[in-house]
């Protein structure tokens, strides 16, 4: 997983969320955010259920501020679909 790091006119520079623990994973997207480069790899595994559990809840937000129905079911819906460890994070 990625935090913005910096960004120009034509790109946007991410690096590892893990980046104060060491790893220097960096990658630059263009302004769409559709990957342009990967600068450097990851010294660690990743961790999918910070992943799974990352990308629910922005699937949450989109459906709470794109649909009408309501946040528990929304959340009922799409954390149904995650396993126990990503439900935990």
């Amino acid at each position: 997983m990625y935090n913005q790091q910096n960004s120009t006119q034509n790109a946007i520079y991410w690096r590892c969320t893990k980046f104060n623990s060491g790893c220097s994973g960096r990658l630059k997207t263009d302004l769409t955010i559709s990957l342009s480069d990967i600068l450097s790899d990851h010294n660690h595994e990743s961790d999918i259920s910070k992943v799974n559990a990352t990308k629910a809840r922005a699937e949450m937000k989109r459906l709470a501020t794109e649909s009408e129905e309501n946040v528990s079911a929304i959340y009922n819906r799409v954390s149904s679909t995650l396993d126990d460890e990503s439900q935990a994070i």
